[in-house]
């Protein structure tokens, strides 16, 4: 029996097609399980005895599970309360972000803010479509509205949380960008922005 060329040609990338998808199988299953060694559940406790993960009240699992959300993207932080939600569809929620700065939380008191204002700057030529420019390190300190709003941002949804609970979010996520509405020299919202 005799071989020609090709037909050695089609047997061997018949073979390596196999050997790749085979090694290619090894290595997302390896993935997958380091993953799922590492990371830890929502819910579970952290074997740190420094930043113990806060228990889940059963509001916040309630709305979680109504709204099929896990906090999966924010380990280690969960609100003490869920005041409301939005999917980005909301028109009411949208106009909160009209005419907003943006900025990093440097600083939080029970009444003032400290902001470090950055430029968000849409560019086709970077990579991301965009670029972040701090023209300037100042801090700006603005007085808070008595009815400040927070929202966050997790698995592609914002969740509106008590203002409590920005300070340990901020301590956990400190390099967060914020939408930051001000009226008549008062932040009246705090919402989470997305950074692809």
């Amino acid at each position: 029996m005799s071989f020609d060329m090709s037909t050695s040609q089609n047997i061997i990338k018949k073979y390596m097609r196999r050997l790749f998808v085979f090694l290619f199988t090894v290595f997302l299953g390896s993935t997958l399980l380091a993953c799922n060694t590492i990371s830890t559940p929502p819910n579970s406790t952290s074997n740190s005895q420094e930043n113990p993960t806060p228990k889940m009240n059963e509001q916040v699992s309630e709305f979680l599970r109504e709204h099929n959300l896990t906090l999966a993207d924010k380990p280690g932080w969960i609100p003490s309360e869920i005041l409301d939600y939005s999917d980005r569809t909301d028109e009411r929620f949208n106009n909160k972000l009209n005419d907003n700065i943006k900025g990093y939380i440097v600083s939080i008191d029970d009444d003032k803010i400290g902001i470090n204002e950055v430029t968000w700057i849409s560019n086709t030529d970077e990579d991301s479509g965009f670029k972040i420019e701090d023209p300037s390190p100042e801090v700006i300190q603005y007085p808070l509205a008595q009815d400040v709003e927070v929202w966050v941002l997790t698995e592609m949804v914002h969740i509106q949380v008590p203002f409590q609970d920005l300070k340990p979010y901020i301590e956990k996520y400190e390099y967060t960008l914020w939408n930051i509405g001000v009226k008549e020299g008062k932040v009246i919202t705090l919402i989470e922005q997305y950074v692809p």
